[in-house]
């Protein structure tokens, strides 16, 4: 009768540590593809509330032409999306830290500048405190679509490029680095 309760004492704790490594990162990579559509969702309703709730106040985006911008300046444009398409979507996790890389093919409006549609990467990072899952950072690697330089009327037309994260507030980009913020 003694050798029952010590088998089953010793296939208890087994029992609860054989979890297969590819279910870890298969729900790591259900809740930032969760996450993702989120922000998508909400930058195609518009819904600057929402996105000031899943932002995190330390929140930083990261443009491929070097620009970036921080919750505040962010939250006063924020990119509008007419559709999306999330592919090739990857997580890891540590502790209270997702990381999810993916490609989104979008029809997106930054500045009145739309960018390319066809599939490009993207970085979220995504981080769990009090006030749940938060956007901690994000980068996008696309690159504006292709349109004639008379068409843009702009300084960066003339150089051949557009910069993504021209100031919210009408300043323009200095032309040898990104917007830095001003004030906090």
């Amino acid at each position: 009768m003694l050798a029952a309760p010590v088998l089953l004492l010793v296939g208890v704790p087994f029992a609860l540590s054989a979890v297969p490594a590819g279910a870890a990162e298969d729900a790591d990579t259900s809740k930032g593809t969760e996450l993702v559509q989120r922000f998508f969702d909400l930058l195609q309703a518009g819904n600057v509330a929402g996105l000031g709730k899943l932002l995190s106040p330390a929140f930083q985006i990261q443009g491929a032409d070097g620009g970036y911008l921080t919750k505040q300046r962010f939250l006063a444009n924020p990119s509008k999306v007419a559709s999306y398409t999330l592919s090739n979507v990857r997580a890891t996790r540590a502790g209270a830290a997702l990381v999810v890389g993916y490609d989104v093919a979008a029809v997106v409006t930054i500045n009145g500048v739309q960018l390319a549609r066809d599939p490009a990467p993207r970085l979220s990072v995504f981080i769990k405190g009090k006030n749940g899952w938060q956007l901690l950072a994000h980068a996008n690697f696309n690159v504006a679509a292709a349109q004639p330089p008379e068409s843009r009327g702009d300084r960066a037309a003339s150089q051949g490029a557009v910069s993504l994260f021209d100031s919210p507030v009408g300043q323009e980009a200095p032309a040898s680095g990104p917007i830095r913020p001003t004030g906090s």
